[in-house]
């Protein structure tokens, strides 16, 4: 018997021990091996894999923008249709969004900086100008957030209310404007 390369099995090396019952021509049943013929692929390195995965991701992110969701239009006869309309294009938008992820993101670091500073002896220093550059930056993040639920508001109407993300945001405000 030959197998594909037109050796034969005999020039093989013959099993020993336990397995040496392979060596029986009763277990080679078939005359030309059905063993699929797969190609040595080389692996992808992790650097490459994690750099795939970054690249699509911005792809998914560039195909967002591109495409943003449906807004749902207000109706030509209710109050005020064509601003109500505007003012949502422009908060669902993609890059207001964006910009109010950056900004939530910047409230998160300064919030912890803040807890930081406040548990470390060592971090505590009384620099006025960086105390009130702080507090101006706490006043700029409640005041972009402020306005993009008000013009959410204003686009949405009653139906704000029918969603319990868009009141907690609602309670929120008020709180970060008391907390300052």
């Amino acid at each position: 018997r030959t197998d594909r390369s037109g050796q034969s099995r005999a020039d093989e090396a013959n099993w020993e021990g336990l397995l040496q019952f392979l060596n029986y021509p009763m277990c080679y049943r078939c005359e030309a091996p059905q063993i699929p013929q797969t190609v040595a692929r080389r692996r992808r390195s992790v650097m490459k894999a994690k750099v795939n995965k970054v690249r699509n991701g911005c792809r998914r992110f560039r195909a967002a923008v591109r495409n943003p969701r449906r807004m749902r239009r207000i109706q030509p006869d209710q109050r005020w249709a064509a601003s109500r309309n505007r003012v949502g294009e422009i908060v669902l938008s993609p890059p207001v969004q964006a910009f109010v992820l950056v900004i939530i993101s910047i409230d998160v670091l300064e919030t912890t900086y803040q807890i930081v500073k406040i548990n470390a002896i060592a971090l505590q220093s009384d620099d006025e100008d960086f105390n009130l550059s702080l507090l101006i930056l706490n006043w700029i993040v409640v005041g972009v957030l402020a306005t993009e639920v008000l013009c959410r508001i204003y686009y949405l109407g009653s139906k704000f209310t029918h969603s319990l993300l868009n009141l907690l945001e609602f309670v929120l405000i008020p709180l970060c404007i008391v907390d300052l």
